[in-house]
């Protein structure tokens, strides 16, 4: 069937020309995992499901390719680095990926030991005082039920940020 045919792919959210809070994922969670499949780190912990998953739904007029990982596995770097690997091996082009360090080597060890100039952000920097105020302000979010939001970003939002930047 086509996506408009489909209950819920039909409410998938369309691409915004601002940064804007699209929908809640866990409308959609059925399309983007399987019925088994994990959702939060204890369903990992207590039973044998790999950390890295795919799962494909194919329409006739869309496919959804869709990843889940746990932040265990690998943060945004490391999921940008997974996505650029598979294109280029999707393009045939195996010799241009990018070989992993080993965990012997952190590329940053120097990153930020001899600036050239203050950042930028420096006069906002937290005092001792203001981190406690920060943490004992935050502390009810460990406890409050998680909340998801799908956000949309247009490039062209990213690429201002990147020229600013």
């Amino acid at each position: 069937m086509n996506v408009e045919q489909h209950p819920i792919a039909s409410r998938l959210p369309s691409p915004t020309a601002r940064p804007a809070i699209v929908a809640d994922p866990d409308e959609f969670r059925s399309l983007f995992q399987r019925k088994d499949g994990p959702v939060k780190l204890d369903d990992y912990l207590n039973s044998d499901v790999p950390q890295l998953g795919l799962h494909i739904v194919s329409f006739k007029d869309k496919t959804l390719v869709c990843l889940d990982w746990p932040h265990t596995l690998m943060d945004a770097m490391g999921k940008k680095s997974l996505l650029d690997a598979w294109t280029l091996m999707l393009q045939g082009r195996a010799d241009d990926i990018v070989q992993p360090k080993g965990v012997d080597i952190d590329p940053l060890v120097e990153l930020g030991r001899k600036p050239t100039e203050q950042h930028m952000q420096a006069e906002h920097r937290l005092s001792m005082f203001g981190l406690a105020a920060y943490g004992f302000s935050n502390i009810l979010d460990f406890v409050r039920t998680q909340q998801n939001r799908m956000v949309c970003v247009p490039a062209s939002f990213v690429a201002r940020l990147l020229e600013t930047a």
